[in-house]
């Protein structure tokens, strides 16, 4: 890794193989459409395994830009009823190089069910070998903070949360990591240090990437294990799997069908499950 990231994107490559496109258990229907223009539509459904099927989430994603340095998106959500707005700019304010600030806000449209909107304040100051982070989250008052410096294929992290009402710590943990060529892994502590994971990413052909991980939790003195992969079949189609030391087996396939949309399939199952 040569240039920094932020914090929660240390594992982010890693973390897209365990998590992104897998239903926790079940079928998964996932389609996507986007326009030149900038605007987007999705449609999504479960079948859980008890042979329900869930509503269809239906959602809009509109972009507007200003100029080359801000960025406004919106969203309709018409399962939950609500809407969010993201103003992104690169700091025109601060006067401050490498300094960019990020508004999200979500209003609810279903004013009877008594929610508040949810604001949520960011700033980043990115350097050439560090990046630093801070956010305040008005719904659940909570500020954090972030740190990520990098140096020859070394990088090293860390994140502290605070509670804005009773300024108590609410989190803390760090994590170091190594990238060499087509190699790359991460140890994290985790949990106010009370976990540990780590986790190796390999992508040795062009074809196929593969993620190991492990996760302790120094309390329980529980280990859990899980492996993923994802081959690419073309450039417009790729498929997944993964499985864990729960014995819960996911695949995944997804189809580009042009460029603007994509389509995708995916189901879980429990294998220990299966037999009895």
């Amino acid at each position: 890794m040569s240039t920094p990231v932020k914090y929660g994107d240390i594992s982010r490559e890693a973390n897209d193989l365990f998590t992104k496109d897998f239903p926790l258990d079940g079928v998964k229907f996932d389609a996507k459409t986007t326009q030149k223009s900038g605007e987007s539509y999705s449609l999504k459904t479960t079948y859980d395994k008890s042979g329900v099927l869930t509503a269809p989430e239906a959602s809009v994603d509109l972009k507007f830009r200003h100029g080359i340095s801000s960025t406004i998106a919106c969203a309709l959500d018409a399962s939950t009823l609500s809407a969010s707005t993201k103003i992104s700019s690169l700091a025109p304010y601060f006067k401050v190089k490498g300094v960019s600030s990020k508004i999200d806000v979500k209003v609810p449209l279903d004013v009877s069910a008594g929610k508040s909107p949810e604001v949520k304040i960011s700033a980043d100051y990115v350097h050439p070998r560090f990046i630093t982070s801070g956010a305040y989250d008005h719904s659940k008052e909570a500020l954090t903070a972030d740190a990520v410096s990098v140096y020859k294929g070394f990088v090293l992290g860390t994140q502290v949360g605070v509670s804005a009402k009773t300024f108590d710590v609410t989190k803390y943990e760090g994590t170091v990591g190594y990238t060499y060529g087509k190699l790359a892994g991460a140890v994290a502590l985790t949990d106010k240090m009370n976990s540990v994971s780590a986790w190796l990413f390999t992508a040795l052909t062009p074809y196929m990437d593969t993620v190991f991980q492990a996760k302790h939790d120094l309390r329980k003195t529980t280990t859990f294990v899980e492996a993923a992969t994802k081959f690419y079949y073309d450039n417009d189609t790729t498929f997944k799997a993964k499985i864990n030391s729960d014995a819960l087996l996911g695949l995944s396939a997804a189809l580009q069908v042009n460029p603007g949309m994509k389509v995708a399939f995916s189901t879980s199952t429990n294998c220990s499950q299966v037999y009895k």
